[in-house]
């Protein structure tokens, strides 16, 4: 299966793309309005006028067969047509990968790809915003599509010859609109005219039908509890008191499972995409054992159950290859100047510290006082993070990268917590380029 990652090319593994088959289609969407749409040629979009109109009492077997006719291709329409179903198409990978970062659980749900970008499918339980052209930076990197819109499903642009292909082939996930955690200075509207995006407060709208949401779509209550955190808030831990316990780090490892892996789906066919992406985020969160320690955790309470047919001993195979490889590709992506400091360094505990303190400093919070190049972060934090006494990771943190190597700051200390004040974390500078 394809990562979130491979989304370019077209067609090459038939496998890959999405079949144009009504019956296949619903099984991962539920109930939808379905409509033929023009195959590159002639336009893209739906070849009958008053589309916008159509419900799912109009979906009758004649008219499913007809959007099954090879000659066109299989849209989809949004909104209150579909019982919610909306579409949040990204022009490209970097705004995809963004919004993956921000929303791990995304590799959970119907993801598809064409010419370019991806569209992620999704259902919403609640209300949803009207359609909008998203901007990031004063750049177009996608669109919200809801009532009124729609978009292919299934098919080949006969113009460039690629064909809508699955990039994660899993069921649309059931939300409420604000589980979606979205980039800071994302704004919405035309090119002269912006708004900050989501709006607020959002249009009045009816409610969806969520009976037309599958039965193995995961509910909106599994996908709160797991995605109203940003990976960014576990960094942010109220205390920077100097001595952890093991009952207190433990305490700290259960929360940075439930943010990190723990919500993370488990159906049938997920397994690969979801192991290939969430190692490729975690080695920049926690230590290598923890990583296995994690995703071992969730094979045992949702892998098995949800119907993953590999052997425990498969899956920490393949956990322990993907791990490897991503901390051996790291240096890679690292400046010169980075990629020297990195090699350098002692030992996997110093690396694993490097990787966490660039990868919260690349974060944009404005917030909480840390846009890119500050970040929040306890001794304790780090020390659950690495898996290690709260000595140790001051040591690494304070002593070597501070007042060694020289590659953090200090910007504001941390206080410690007392009976009725919370502790601060330690606001930091990163200082490599």
């Amino acid at each position: 299966m394809k990562t979130l990652h491979d989304s370019t090319g077209g067609g090459k593994d038939a496998d890959d793309n999405v079949p144009q088959k009504i019956e296949v289609l619903k099984a991962l969407l539920g109930n939808a309005v379905f409509v033929q749409c023009n195959n590159g040629k002639g336009g893209k979009g739906p070849i009958i006028k008053g589309w916008q109109t159509l419900t799912l009492k109009q979906m009758t077997e004649a008219h499913l067969r007809q959007c099954e006719c090879p000659d066109y291709r299989i849209g989809v329409v949004f909104g209150i047509n579909s019982g919610g179903l909306v579409g949040l198409d990204c022009d490209d990978d970097i705004f995809a990968d963004e919004m993956f970062r921000l929303n791990p659980w995304l590799l959970g749900t119907l993801t598809t790809t064409c010419n370019r970008g991806r569209t992620f499918w999704l259902r919403i339980t609640d209300r949803w915003p009207r359609n909008a052209f998203l901007y990031l930076n004063g750049i177009k990197v996608g669109e919200w599509r809801a009532d009124g819109n729609q978009s292919v499903l299934a098919g080949q642009d006969t113009e460039t010859k690629n064909w809508r292909r699955f990039v994660c082939r899993a069921p649309a996930m059931a939300i409420p609109f604000s589980v979606l955690v979205w980039p800071k200075r994302l704004e919405c509207g035309g090119e002269n005219i912006r708004h900050p995006w989501p709006p607020v407060p959002l249009p009045e709208a009816m409610l969806p039908d969520v009976s037309a949401v599958p039965l193995t779509v995961s509910t909106s209550k599994d996908v709160e509890q797991g995605c109203r955190t940003k990976l960014r808030s576990t960094s942010s831990c109220s205390t920077s008191t100097r001595s952890t316990s093991e009952g207190e780090r433990e305490q700290k490892q259960k929360r940075l499972y439930r943010s990190l892996v723990g919500h993370l789906p488990a159906t049938e066919g997920t397994r690969n995409a979801m192991l290939n992406q969430s190692v490729n985020y975690l080695i920049h969160a926690i230590s290598e054992p923890l990583v296995i320690k994690f995703l071992l955790r969730h094979f045992d309470e949702k892998g098995k159950p949800g119907g993953w047919s590999d052997t425990r001993d498969e899956h920490e195979k393949s956990v322990r290859n993907l791990v490897a490889g991503c901390v051996r590709d790291y240096p890679e992506k690292l400046s010169e100047e980075q990629r020297t400091i990195y090699l350098s360094l002692r030992d996997e505990t110093e690396r694993t510290t490097f990787r966490i303190c660039r990868d919260l400093a690349k974060r944009d919070d404005p917030e909480r006082g840390c846009p890119q190049g500050l970040f929040l972060l306890a001794y304790g934090e780090l020390a659950a993070r690495l898996d290690v006494g709260t000595g140790l990771a001051e040591k690494v943190l304070k002593h070597r990268f501070r007042d060694e190597l020289k590659i953090v700051a200090v910007v504001t200390p941390g206080t410690r917590r007392s009976k009725d004040t919370p502790g601060l974390a330690t606001r930091w500078r990163w200082l490599l380029t």
